[in-house]
């Protein structure tokens, strides 16, 4: 991992993967552009740059090319970037809840898998874990944990705290259970009113996003339940179908 402070470049090393920090508050291109791109040509395109400081995936660029590296720095950010290489796999969650033993007590089950074998991290068919959140997930994430599995996710949290253990049971049906966060700024074919009439039974939650999530979530929060996968990628593309001007 190499910190770009410009106009000095400091070596250090890092266990997982190779990164550098991007100090792009108020340095000049050809002040941080030389390392970023010994870096690139280092470690080999794609890399990722994203905030030091962020949430989810906002403001993250893939960038692969040298000429995509330039125009990257052209316009710096005002705050610090990480450029990281780029790791190839399928990213998904663990969520669950675990009593005082680490006995999990409710779980559904995703992780991350290298579809490529990557130095330090593994090799193909391995599954890495890339960061432990130790708190419940964000948004609307544990009111879909409860749709999809017919659950109450809020009184498995509630047993745990007052007794260290599992007191409800649940076996209702599963389902594919889907998050579309539109934006205000886009003119959709359907409004969300009509989007949830269209569902039917399968809508669960439409509503508006806090506006301290919405950056990264959207402002318009529309949640559905299918039985098949066929009928969340339908849902998808009517969901997200911008009205023609």
């Amino acid at each position: 991992m190499v910190h770009i402070r410009a106009p000095a470049v400091h070596p250090s090393a890092d266990a997982l993967a190779a990164q550098h920090l991007v100090q792009t508050a108020g340095a000049g291109q050809q002040q941080v552009l030389p390392g970023a791109l010994a870096f690139t040509h280092e470690v080999g395109y794609p890399v990722i740059v994203k905030p030091d400081n962020g949430v989810g995936a906002i403001a993250t660029w893939k960038l692969q090319s040298d000429e995509d590296t330039v125009a990257f720095f052209s316009e710096l950010p005002p705050v610090p970037y990480l450029m990281e290489e780029y790791v190839t796999g399928v990213v998904t969650t663990y969520d669950g809840v675990c009593d005082s033993r680490g006995e999990v007590l409710f779980a559904a089950s995703r992780f991350f898998h290298l579809t490529e074998g990557k130095e330090v991290l593994g090799k193909r068919g391995d599954i890495v874990a890339l960061e432990v959140n130790m708190r419940p997930t964000g948004g609307f994430t544990p009111d879909m944990l409860n749709f999809s599995q017919s659950t109450d996710v809020y009184q498995i949290w509630a047993d745990m705290v007052a007794f260290d253990e599992l007191r409800h049971t649940y076996d209702g049906p599963h389902f594919y259970c889907i998050y579309a966060g539109r934006r205000d700024e886009n003119h959709y074919q359907l409004s969300l009113p009509q989007l949830q009439e269209r569902c039917g039974s399968h809508a669960r939650l439409f509503t508006r996003m806090p506006d301290a999530l919405a950056g990264t979530m959207g402002n318009q929060v529309a949640i559905a339940c299918f039985d098949t996968l066929e009928e969340v990628d339908d849902f998808v593309r009517t969901a997200f179908a911008l009205a023609e001007d």
